[in-house]
């Protein structure tokens, strides 16, 4: 039955290779620009009145209905992009249909660009955008509470998208793939994120039939699988990981089977039940941070001692002269020569920071995913603001619940959770009862709540060390995410 199972997968797989064909993009037209909604009252609208070669821009708000979604750019080189960025351009798409499906060959001169895409639904490929022997460039957007039977948020077949700077939470795929499916595709994948994912099998990433993703810079966390929970590769996947990081996935970090996978410069840590499984499959991994270890030149087993930062959990901790972090200073080569390219600007990880204090990565790249130098609000969604290491006695040590509102928008009446996790049982601010929230208005820019009193360190650790705490908001039902969870383990080490 195993093997039945196996070649009827791999039989679907190569049907989606087969079936379709690439056509040729229409020749670029003078570029004209055509704002939605001053110009034309819908996307469609604006889409279906431009030429090759125009920019529709997209001012604020909230767009839905027929005629914002099933958005089919017939095969014209078109820019379509928000005004302000995803905090403040959102396409809602009501679970009934795609945001975007492109089918007539568009290429990399086709770019969606700046849109949050929620409650996307396909009952086949892509719940938000689907790429049908389609190449565009998808860039600086979010996906949110997508969903489709292959490619939650993006599915990709016969096709070669570039996929940048985007982020994907909450999607579910009911088959594969629930951030991205590819079959028979080539993809550029480049600092995104993937968290909270659910799939039958790559809760983050699924590949197969000849696809070969290029991840670079991409985190990829708290995904759910069957098998893959970060990323699954099956049937002659190849995907190729450059300075990721892949932690905390329940079903497994990255499967290969059938595959071949290459990792190389990335942290491999926490991944349940395994990090990295192989079947039929070899894994290639070099120069990466593997918990329990991995056979391949210059692997790491050690504790990559994650830290919170301006933009995230993930930043690499510093322990000091003494114990510096083991993976600082310890890629195959310089930050600078790790670069890839965005609508022709190159990009290159000596711009980003792997430092809660946002040092740019300077000398020999540092191994695991980078993030933008930059302490202002960029990623919407819910952080911590406490003590990175451990305070010196009398030092102030407290904690405060950052809320990031990159847009120009204000979110009205969303529920701000903070839960305490103690010996098992859960703690719900601010009442730390056995359920309680907090109904909040997000303007734009950074909101600040604190959650423990800063008092002075002393020799015994205040109540809340030791104990695990997250953060997250909902919609004003309480049954929806919006944007990312925050978690603040308390890592460092009491003074001596």
């Amino acid at each position: 039955m195993l093997y039945w199972n196996r070649w009827i997968h791999l039989s679907f797989c190569l049907f989606c290779g087969l079936i379709l064909g690439f056509i040729p993009a229409s020749p670029v037209a003078a570029q004209e620009f055509h704002y939605v909604p001053d110009d034309f009252a819908s996307l469609s609208a604006a889409i279906a009145g431009a030429v090759a070669g125009d920019v529709i821009i997209v001012r604020n708000g909230v767009y839905s209905g027929d005629a914002n979604t099933g958005l089919d750019p017939q095969g014209k080189a078109l820019v379509i992009q928000s005004e302000n960025g995803p905090g403040s351009c959102f396409i809602e798409c009501g679970t009934t249909r795609q945001a975007f499906i492109l089918q007539s060959g568009e290429t990399n001169l086709t770019i969606i660009r700046g849109f949050t895409i929620q409650h996307g639904f396909a009952a086949d490929f892509g719940g938000a955008i689907a790429c049908l022997h389609a190449s565009p460039v998808i860039d600086d957007c979010h996906f949110e509470n997508n969903q489709a039977l292959y490619g939650g948020a993006i599915a990709a077949i016969n096709a070669a998208p570039r996929i940048n700077n985007c982020h994907f939470f909450n999607n579910r795929a009911s088959a594969f793939g629930a951030g991205v499916f590819l079959a028979n595709a080539e993809a550029v994948i480049s600092q995104c994120i993937f968290g909270w994912n659910f799939a039958e099998a790559g809760g983050g990433l699924y590949c197969c039939w000849f696809s070969q993703p290029h991840l670079i810079n991409s985190l990829i966390i708290w995904n759910s699988a069957s098998r893959g929970g970060g990323i699954a590769a099956e049937y002659m996947g190849f995907p190729d990981l450059l300075n990721c990081t892949l932690a905390y996935n329940s079903g497994g970090g990255i499967q290969c089977d059938w595959s071949n996978c290459r990792i190389t410069n990335s942290i491999v840590v926490r991944n349940s039940p395994v990090n990295i499984e192989t079947g039929d499959s070899t894994a290639d991994v070099s120069t990466s941070c593997v918990e329990g270890g991995y056979v391949g030149a210059g692997i790491i087993d050690a504790d990559p001692r994650f830290a919170v930062g301006p933009q995230g959990e993930y930043y690499l901790g510093d322990g000091g002269l003494l114990t510096p972090n083991p993976c600082v200073d310890a890629g195959d080569r310089p930050a600078e020569e790790v670069c890839w390219t965005v609508t022709g600007d190159m990009v290159c990880l000596d711009e980003y920071t792997t430092s809660p204090d946002s040092t740019t990565d300077q000398g020999l790249v540092d191994i695991g995913y980078h993030s933008v130098d930059d302490t202002t609000c960029l990623r919407f969604g819910t952080r911590f603001d406490g003590p990175e290491r451990a305070p010196q006695p009398g030092d102030a040590a407290g904690l405060d619940v950052v809320i990031c509102n990159p847009g120009a928008v204000t979110h009205m009446n969303l529920n701000l959770f903070v839960i305490m996790e103690n010996a098992g049982e859960y703690w719900f601010w601010p009442a730390w009862s056995g359920s309680d929230w907090l109904p909040v208005d997000l303007v734009p820019g950074i909101t600040t709540w604190e959650v423990f009193d800063a008092v002075p360190w002393g020799s015994e650790p205040p109540e809340w060390f030791g104990n695990r705490l997250y953060a997250a908001l909902t919609d004003p039902a309480i049954t929806e995410i919006r944007g990312e969870i925050a978690l603040y383990p308390y890592r460092f080490d009491m003074p001596e």
